[in-house]
């Protein structure tokens, strides 16, 4: 991978998590050490919208392969729902 491959952001659907050319794309970037960080936007959607979008529960396997800090966002989370988002995303 050269220097012109090299994302800064990359913004990706939760149904992209699930997909096999997204998560190679996300292992040579950890190959090659390029991926610092995985960013999730509206990460109380995981608690709470599974029924209707059950892949955004394959996110949390996106660990098998980035071994980078996940950083959760939210601005609507339940303080009592925050310590279940950290353990189901192994970030605390």
């Amino acid at each position: 991978m050269n220097q012109s491959n090299c994302k800064s952001l990359i913004f990706v659907s939760l149904e992209s998590v699930t997909d096999s050319r997204f998560r190679n794309f996300i292992a040579s970037l950890v190959l090659y050490q390029k991926l610092k960080r995985i960013v999730i936007d509206e990460a109380h959607e995981y608690l709470f919208a599974g029924d209707y979008r059950p892949q955004i529960h394959n996110i949390p396997s996106l660990r098998e392969i980035a071994t980078v800090p996940f950083v959760l966002l939210s601005a609507t989370i339940p303080p009592d729902c925050e310590k279940k988002l950290d353990l189901c995303f192994g970030t605390k």
